[in-house]
């Protein structure tokens, strides 16, 4: 039996299609949300990874609403990470689980970054060790318990209004919980950044 060839139909060239080009808009692109999207950042911190083998930076920052976020920005290492802001209101609840004061790992944040990179908590939790935040467990390796989330949440203050101490005005009372004050009084002098 003999083979034949197949040939291919081949189309005749077209001219190429040119879209016509758009009218000019007049009506302004729509601005993002301004209360959520912007952020002013207050201090930019670098700090070592919790396994120390890169560093990290974070930044504090402040929405136009007054809330006060917190972000990893940058990472020295090659592992992945979200830096999308977070909420220190937030923060300040996990840290205020009276389970943390036992201990507190990384994943504790997991739930801040649901569907992120699974580094997004560990860095968040090393800032938070840099911050003082948490503190190294005194019997148990690599595992750290919150520390008085109130101090952070002055500091956190302070950088929101360096001159009075207050602002971020939806933190007040979280910190402590229920029965805590609501206003824990001017930031001392004596409390700057804990690491300068």
């Amino acid at each position: 039996m003999k083979k034949t060839a197949k040939t291919k139909r081949v189309a005749p060239p077209t001219e190429p299609k040119t879209e016509p080009l758009a009218e000019p808009t007049t009506e302004p692109t729509p601005e993002p949300s301004p209360a959520i999207d912007q952020v002013r950042v207050l201090e930019t911190i670098e700090c070592d990874s919790l396994a120390r083998s890169c560093r990290i930076t974070y930044e504090l920052g402040v929405r136009l609403d007054g809330s006060a976020v917190m972000r990893v920005a940058r990472n020295s290492g090659a592992g992945m990470f979200c830096d999308q802001w977070v909420s220190v209101d937030d923060v300040l609840r996990v840290l205020n689980l009276p389970a943390h004061r036992e201990g507190i790992s990384s994943t504790a944040f997991r739930p801040l970054y649901l569907g992120r990179s699974s580094n997004s908590h560990s860095f968040l939790m090393a800032a938070l060790r840099h911050e003082e935040a948490v503190i190294p467990h005194p019997t148990r390796p690599r595992n750290y318990q919150a520390a008085d989330p109130r101090l952070f949440e002055a500091r956190v203050r302070r950088a929101v209004d360096p001159e009075t101490g207050e602002g971020a005005e939806t933190m007040r009372g979280i910190a402590g919980g229920e029965d805590a004050p609501t206003d824990i009084g001017p930031v001392d002098e004596a409390l700057p950044h804990p690491r300068p």
